[in-house]
């Protein structure tokens, strides 16, 4: 599932202008690829840049990745039900408990879902 997010021109001083690198580098002692995260470690901010949180209603509803300037990648099940619904996306937070001022918040402008979904 593709969602287009409104362009701004301005964005928050998150990124060293090397678009798709971490700030700062995450700390990948004992990583592990799996289907799960278990017993997984806090992210450092700025780590990973490109991970936005998509919102309804103010709530957590699923991750995503920034794929370019105006496009997230997510999967298609999270959204379904929300597809009627203004979505938004949060890029540069690093929680969704505290306000953060370096956070960008959009709004969708499009959902897209692949037809074969």
């Amino acid at each position: 599932m593709s969602l287009l997010v409104n362009h701004r021109s301005a964005f928050p001083q998150v990124s060293t202008g090397n678009c798709g690198l971490p700030v700062e580098q995450p700390d990948q002692s004992g990583f592990l690829v799996s289907e799960r995260i278990l017993n997984g470690t806090d992210a450092i901010p700025g780590a990973w840049p490109w991970q936005v949180e998509i919102r309804v209603n103010g709530k957590h509803a699923c991750g995503g990745a920034l794929i370019g300037s105006q496009h997230v990648l997510t999967s298609a099940h999270c959204l379904l039900e929300y597809s009627a619904k203004p979505i938004e996306i949060r890029l540069g937070s690093y929680s969704s408990n505290v306000s953060d001022e370096t956070a960008l918040e959009e709004t969708t402008d499009t959902i897209c879902i692949h037809p074969a979904f």
